[in-house]
């Protein structure tokens, strides 16, 4: 066992184990990684309401972030196990691969993520493993004999018979949740527990196999690392990376060894723990928990705002990427927290820190840091601005009227937001047809009140997020935080973060072919490069710059000099990208042009001398194109500097 462990006197006490699971004991451990314990057993469909998912066990209210991200069951998902399996079983054979089950530890205050000590206990022929003082007991036979199999007690190897193992449990102080298998277990539950006793028949001679997990090593004590929420999150990416993915979202939130999903679930936790009126929080407002992966990286729903695939991507490809230099340094001001996180000689060296690349070590102070540096400045990004607020507004509304709807006994209102709002998802099939059309009533009022515009595009919260990245670095040796960096660029571009404002429309000339097409929104890398440049440009505006000044206490003269060059420089940036777009639309599409008669009549003969091989033609031709070309540049050129002030 762990050093870290606490050994203690056997106590009698009365027995609060009123659990007992019979199977076969291993364990799991390479040369470098935390052990894990498990137990194959199998138990009947009698005991399956000993189990449960996430989504049974606990209420989203109960929990962090953290522990809400694995609650989600497809319920169309249940209905086709049950319908298209189970009940389908005549001339066949039928089996569920084992299920998943970790044992989960509750303490006052939720979930715990380590046990509290251990107790080591040799009998006359078995040994007794006790955690948490009274939450559950391992007991492994032994033998005179060797076997093969063997544990430590008291720092001496004790041989086992591992096949003989019983697994007791405090039924009031551990919780067995599915980890994998979670549909499976509600297919059986769904015909178990009704009240048809056709469906009981399906299962009643069902044992159903499990494989019950827990970290034995995630022991309180003095260097502990080790946490069993971050090992079942581990065990949950792993298991959903190899077979079918569950999103997008979801594989990103699990990570544990990404930077970015650090500050993903750091956001959504701050956002769940921040009250909006009439019930909700503000995790309402961004999507989290989409499991088709075309879908995850867009707005999807009429009420939020954002979505944590937009946010994970910028940060991951824009903070921490390794070949940035360092950004992490700047974003989490890492070389400030050298004693802490250089603790050992695991540890990665703080100019090195990146996305993937920090120890097991660094783990909880990173945490800490994204917890207190960029969930709230995020908050900051999209629930402050305008056009945010707005929408925040209309979902306030909106469920001000569902609330009216529910006093009222209205049909479905209730279950709408007790069982699709307050569970943050979509409605399906499976709900009632009355809770759907409520659902929509409530989007309908949300969305006429905060109707959709480019400000609720990907391409534009990637802009937005990454000019506060630059920012944040540039300003960084005047000792600036995140979160003030945050506030005041929200502050000094707000008039622009309304949906009347015009300056960032498609039918601006400045944008076309750069950042629209048409009214199409391009999503290539180089249009999100440049609605950066645009958020950027706009402090050659001196009110602009103004508001940013006067937002951030103890700016300098120097700080504001530095603003005006990257302010520049993104204006050159951009026209150039301009100038080239605007050049090569009208090499390709010259003859959709409004230009002269005569003028397309020469453009015209030109083009075929030089298509056959008339250099002197071609010559012409593109001289003559691209003085058009440039006539056009510079009229949008001078739109975009009237446009933002500059």
């Amino acid at each position: 066992m762990s050093e870290n462990i606490q050994l203690r006197p056997a106590q009698q006490s009365p027995d609060v184990f009123d659990r007992s699971i019979r199977g076969v004991y291993g364990r799991f451990q390479s040369d470098k990684s935390y052990p894990l314990s498990y137990v194959q057993a199998s138990i009947s469909i009698e005991s399956v309401n000993w189990l449960e998912t996430a989504s049974e066990a606990f209420r989203s209210y109960e929990l962090d972030f953290e522990e809400l991200i694995q609650r989600d069951i497809d319920k169309e998902r249940v209905i086709n196990i049950v319908d298209d399996y189970l009940k389908k079983g005549e001339d066949r054979v039928l089996f569920f691969p084992p299920l998943l089950v970790s044992l989960v530890a509750l303490g006052d205050e939720g979930i715990l993520g380590r046990y509290e000590s251990v107790r080591e206990e040799l009998k006359d022929h078995s040994v007794e493993l006790t955690w948490g003082g009274d939450r559950f007991q391992l007991i492994l036979p032994t033998l005179d004999s060797a076997t093969g199999h063997q544990v430590k007690v008291h720092d001496k190897d004790i041989d086992i018979a591992p096949y003989w193992s019983v697994l007791r449990l405090n039924s009031n102080k551990i919780k067995l949740v599915v980890i994998d298998g979670q549909h499976r277990l509600q297919a059986l539950k769904s015909l178990w527990n009704s009240s048809d006793h056709a469906n009981k028949k399906v299962v009643k001679n069902l044992s159903i196999p499990i494989c019950l997990l827990f970290s034995p090593e995630a022991v309180e004590g003095e260097g502990a690392h080790e946490s069993m929420n971050r090992d079942m999150r581990e065990l949950f990416v792993r298991i959903n990376s190899e077979g079918k993915k569950v999103s997008g979202h979801f594989i990103a939130l699990l990570n544990d060894r990404r930077l970015s999903s650090f500050a993903v679930r750091e956001f959504c936790n701050y956002s769940k723990s921040e009250e909006l009126s009439n019930g909700l929080n503000y995790l309402c407002c961004v999507e989290w928990n989409q499991r088709v992966d075309r879908l995850a990286s867009q707005i999807n729903r009429p009420y939020t705002i954002t979505t944590i695939q937009i946010i994970s991507d910028t940060l991951s490809e824009h903070a921490f990427d390794p070949k940035l230099a360092g950004r992490a340094r700047y974003l989490l001001n890492l070389k400030a927290f050298k004693e802490n996180l250089e603790t050992d000689s695991r540890s990665i060296p703080v100019d090195e820190i990146s996305e993937e690349s920090f120890s097991i070590s660094q783990i909880e102070f990173l945490r800490k840091l994204t917890r207190e540096m960029v969930a709230p400045a995020l908050a900051v990004l999209f629930f402050e601005p305008a056009v945010y607020k707005k929408r925040i507004e209309a979902t306030n509304k909106a469920a001000e009227w569902l609330n009216q709807m529910i006093s009222k006994e209205v049909d479905g209102a209730e279950h709408c937001k007790l069982s699709i709002l307050d569970q943050y998802r979509d409605p399906n099939e499976l709900d009632p047809p009355s809770s759907r059309d409520i659902y929509r009533e409530f989007s309908k009022r949300v969305l006429n009140a905060s109707p959709s515009s480019i400000h609720f595009y990907n391409v534009f919260q990637q802009g937005l997020i990454r000019a506060w990245i630059t920012l944040t670095r540039l300003l960084f040796q005047s000792g600036f935080s995140p979160v003030a960096i945050a506030k005041a660029l929200v502050t000094s571009i707000d008039h622009f973060m309304v949906i009347d404002d015009k300056r960032f429309d498609a039918a601006n000339l400045y944008g076309q072919k750069l950042i629209f097409n048409g009214s199409k929104v391009i999503v290539n890398k180089r249009a999100k490069n440049n609605w950066e440049r645009l958020i950027l440009l706009s402090f050659g505006n001196q009110a602009v710059l103004s508001k940013f000044e006067a937002s951030v206490s103890g700016f300098k003269k120097e700080d504001l000099s530095l603003l005006k060059e990257k302010s520049s420089e993104s204006l050159k940036s951009y026209l150039s990208d301009l100038k080239k777009v605007i050049e090569e639309d009208y090499r390709k599409y010259w003859r959709d042009k409004e230009l002269d008669e005569q003028v397309m009549e020469e453009l015209e003969d030109l083009d075929v001398a030089a298509m056959k091989g008339d250099e002197d033609a071609l010559e012409e031709f593109n001289n003559k194109i691209g003085k058009y070309a440039l006539n056009r540049y510079r009229e949008a050129e001078t739109k975009l500097k009237a446009a933002f002030g500059i």
